[in-house]
């Protein structure tokens, strides 16, 4: 192209230098209440539940498209619910770590507390995915009721999952950047402050009183 330029009579060397300054790219800096990195399930309903507490909300993935692994999956739903019974907390539990014993081992997986937090949680998780759009069938399965997605009376995807997420997302005002990468979780006295991320040859400085990964 410079070659072009200079027997086209033009200044190739002035070519050269603004090929390679947008080479370099820019940075920029912005500012939220909370910054999320990747938009899978978590990072969607993360998203959307700080939007929904008046947070300003940046949702940054670094593919072009949003739920990665979530996307391949069944869309389904584990759910402790209260018509099981008394005890259906803890027969839910019971269930899960003992099919985590059965597989093969991974050192500090499952955290008990978490178990036990998600399945405490997992009936109002449910009702705030039917407040976002999700339509859902009941199956009892794995100690639990399992909550699938359905689309009138076919079973979704967990591909339609995300889309309802991030539907959701769009409407509730968060910005979601895709093609945007984080690269570093930017620390101030031992707490993170924000993200370092990089989008083609662009640097983006994300400043966030919370960071959700």
């Amino acid at each position: 192209v410079a070659d072009a330029v200079a027997q086209a009579g033009g200044d190739a060397e002035a070519l050269r230098q603004v090929e390679a300054a947008a080479s370099e790219g820019q940075t920029y800096e912005e500012t939220y209440d909370v910054v999320v990195v990747g938009a899978g399930y978590g990072g969607l309903c993360s998203a959307v539940a700080a939007a929904e507490n008046g947070a300003s909300v940046v949702l940054i993935e670094k593919q072009s498209v949003a739920g990665g692994s979530s996307a391949m999956s069944g869309g389904g739903v584990k759910v402790a619910m209260k018509q099981d019974g008394e005890n259906y907390i803890q027969e839910a539990y019971d269930y899960w770590m003992n099919e985590q014993l059965q597989c093969d081992p991974v050192e500090g997986y499952p955290k008990t507390e978490f178990v036990t937090a998600f399945l405490e949680q997992s009936e109002d998780n449910l009702a705030w995915l039917a407040q976002q759009g999700y339509e859902y069938s009941l199956t009892k399965a794995m100690g639990a009721e399992l909550a699938f997605p359905m689309t009138g009376d076919t079973p979704g995807s967990g591909a339609e999952v995300v889309n309802l997420l991030a539907k959701s997302a769009e409407a509730h005002g968060v910005d979601v950047r895709m093609n945007t990468k984080g690269v570093e979780i930017l620390m101030e006295n031992g707490e993170a402050t924000g993200v370092r991320a990089e989008c083609g040859s662009d640097t983006y400085i994300f400043h966030g009183k919370s960071v959700i990964l």
